[in-house]
């Protein structure tokens, strides 16, 4: 008896070590590391008047005088200065100090609407802006109108411009479908 169990035990063994061993022959394991790099997006608003020399300048943060009956150069635009293609949108929001009501139709811009697409509060370029371009400005000039009255003496103008930017690559069809634009 004592040598059909010890019999029986080794036959358990040998067919336990055949039955792991091809386990283990159809089993692999190995380690891999995935390197995911996020890009970066980053856009430089131009905001830009032209100086004397017909040069452009900086905008003044101050605003300017609001003159019946002239003409002011503001040429927005936006530069894509980061590392991905991307859509950016940009916003005018236009301010009159001291504040006069009705001011909007005495004093205009002409928005580029063959490049830029308006939806709610903001002007969406409808390209993707690569890496190093720029758009097309958005406007080019103020106008004032030459029927302002009295009520705008020492008045001065601001428009305020706001630019963002968002990934377009995996983000949607398009620029008015394109989803991760900041919020305030």
């Amino acid at each position: 008896m004592k040598k059909k169990s010890l019999l029986i035990s080794a036959l358990v063994l040998v067919l336990a070590m055949a039955v792991f061993g091809t386990l283990a022959f159809f089993t692999a394991e190995d380690d891999a590391t995935n390197i995911i790099t996020m890009g970066n997006i980053k856009i430089l608003l131009i905001d830009d008047t032209l100086d004397d020399e017909e040069e452009p300048v900086p905008f003044p943060e101050a605003g300017v005088p609001a003159m019946p009956g002239t003409t002011v150069d503001k040429i927005v635009q936006v530069k894509n200065v980061g590392d991905n293609p991307a859509y950016v949108r940009v916003k005018l929001t236009p301010a009159l100090a001291p504040v006069v009501e009705g001011f909007g139709g005495l004093i205009t811009f002409a928005a580029d609407t063959a490049n830029w697409e308006k939806i709610g509060d903001w002007y969406h370029y409808k390209y993707v802006l690569a890496k190093g371009d720029t758009t097309p400005a958005l406007i080019t000039q103020v106008v004032f109108s030459n029927t302002m009255g009295n009520d705008y003496q020492d008045a001065v103008y601001t428009l305020l411009v706001e630019a963002q930017g968002v990934q377009s690559e995996n983000n949607g069809t398009g620029y008015a479908d394109a989803a991760g634009w900041p919020t305030p």
